[in-house]
């Protein structure tokens, strides 16, 4: 699954699809989007597929910027979980999200304000792909993808930024239990 359609540098959707494009296209192209929308219009969406120290920073990024709202969506899906070893919940670190104090948020929320935004910035996860988004959802935004693969997100996505999977990277999740456990 990491391997799957990765995403290995920047990509800009033209009008057949994505096509590569450099880092500084990139961060200047993010940087000029943050800079002309008011951050009333700005989404910014964390993740519990992503570890505590790359939510940290999108948290502290958001914060310098005084841009913008972050919030997240847990990966729930009833009855996954077997009452022993595993939970509803799919994603690793949902307890390290919540410690942060990221905003929890519904699906139906995050796709309210999605439809509002002007600016989406969805880190590491496939929020249209999980059915919490639908690509409708984001075509009054300018949407970017912080993501290790080409996914139904990414695909939505006006930009494409790669970023690590946690085979690549130290990390921090924090399990149901409240335990971090280190990538």
């Amino acid at each position: 699954v990491y391997n799957e359609n990765r995403v290995h540098k920047p990509h800009l959707k033209v009008d057949a699809g994505h096509v590569p494009t450099s880092w500084t296209n990139a961060v200047m192209t993010l940087a000029e989007k943050f800079a002309e929308v008011k951050s009333t219009d700005i989404l910014v969406l964390a993740s519990a597929h992503a570890s505590v120290e790359d939510n940290h920073a999108l948290a502290c990024l958001l914060s310098t910027l005084g841009k913008g709202r972050l919030a997240f969506v847990p990966h729930i899906v009833a009855g996954a979980g077997d009452g022993f070893l595993l939970t509803d919940d799919q994603a690793p670190n949902t307890s390290g999200v919540r410690l942060l104090g990221i905003d929890e948020a519904t699906a139906d929320d995050i796709a309210a304000a999605a439809k509002k935004a002007k600016l989406v910035v969805i880190l590491a996860d496939d929020l249209v792909g999980r059915g919490v988004l639908k690509a409708s959802d984001l075509t009054n935004a300018y949407v970017v993808a912080l993501a290790s693969n080409l996914h139904a997100t990414a695909h939505a996505a006006d930009l494409v930024v790669p970023v690590t999977t946690a085979a690549e990277h130290i990390g921090t999740y924090v399990n149901v239990d409240g335990r971090a456990q280190r990538t």
